[in-house]
């Protein structure tokens, strides 16, 4: 099958908007892929260089399924730069920081992402208890939760300790803190390229991947398709006695899907290739059966396991009864 033309519409960024004064060219994460931020037409802008089309569209496609998850997440459009006589193809976003707001990597404050949620949990409830900032620890439990759902499910492999984090807002006497829109979500879908879009079990979820346990373990046996999969047993241990965070596995489970994905993506004017929407599409059927197999081992009675869900083929959403 062939791919489509690429129509995609890029918005460019013109030069005659930008205040230099304002804006940093510094930002750069490697000499290959630079990170800008601009002050363009009255308000800070972040342009990000994607050399790669294909994890362009990961990261919108992610946009999307990150909306139908119920998670915030920061909108990308594409875009093109023209900086010092370079042209640079990638994505903008708006700044998701307000006036007196700071975005703080988990790394900065050593949460201990290294130890998994439990830890972040219990360091956020020492600082509230030390009275540096106010927080719900609960929502914010709540919320990384969903951001370790939604990396199992599209196979992120790039969400180390400075790839999330919070929005600390000093507007109060006391600073309060809440978990940041999720963003640099396109080292996803196994970070596959154009050519291996038809073998969907060639792609091998090589993230270092944030178990509710232990986010740093490399989980050999994460290969999309995997009916043991081990992180996919862990979230089910770790939500089990949780009511919040069982019910938002089941929604996942139940009603996220792929439908109408090219369609939505197309109002932005973003046309996906047809094998990439069926990998995605694929690959998130794949994760979610993987769910439901671990909910399915760990909170169903033996004897009842035979009749604890059904799949209607024509909506492809897994009901359990």
């Amino acid at each position: 099958m062939g791919l489509l033309k690429n129509r995609s519409k890029y918005k460019k960024l013109k030069q005659k908007y930008i205040d230099n004064l304002r804006s940093d060219f510094r930002i750069n994460r490697s000499y290959k892929s630079p990170h800008f931020k601009l002050f363009y037409n009255g308000k800070y802008i972040y342009f990000k260089t994607q050399e790669s089309e294909d994890l362009r569209y990961n990261e919108l496609i992610c946009n999307e399924i990150a909306k139908r998850m119920k998670i915030n997440c920061v909108e990308y459009d594409l875009a093109e730069l023209k900086h010092d006589n370079i042209t640079y193809k990638g994505l903008v976003s708006n700044n998701f920081v307000n006036n007196n707001q700071s975005f703080v990597a988990c790394a900065t404050y050593s949460f201990g992402a290294n130890d998994g949620l439990c830890c972040i949990i219990r360091n956020l409830e020492k600082l509230k208890k030390q009275n540096e900032c106010n927080l719900d620890t609960e929502e914010i439990e709540f919320d990384l939760f969903k951001m370790i759902v939604f990396d199992y499910l599209t196979c992120q492999s790039d969400r180390h300790d400075c790839n999330f984090g919070f929005i600390l807002d000093n507007n109060g006497d006391i600073p309060t803190l809440k978990v940041a829109p999720l963003f640099d979500n396109e080292l996803s879908f196994g970070f596959t390229s154009i050519k291996n879009f038809e073998d969907i079990f060639s792609i091998i979820n090589l993230n270092l991947r944030f178990s509710p346990y232990n986010f740093n373990i490399l989980n050999n046996n994460c290969i999309i398709g995997c009916e043991n999969n081990e992180l996919a047993r862990e979230i089910i241990l770790y939500a089990k006695d949780k009511p919040q965070l069982l019910n938002y596995v089941k929604f996942v489970i139940r009603d996220v899907n792929t439908i109408n994905l090219g369609k939505s993506l197309q109002k932005k004017v973003v046309y996906i290739p047809n094998q990439k929407l069926q990998l995605v599409d694929n690959i998130i059927g794949i994760k979610k059966r993987e769910l439901l197999q671990a909910y399915i081992n760990i909170l169903t009675p033996k004897r009842d396991k035979k009749n604890t869900y059904k799949v209607d083929k024509n909506t492809k959403k897994y009901t359990l009864e």
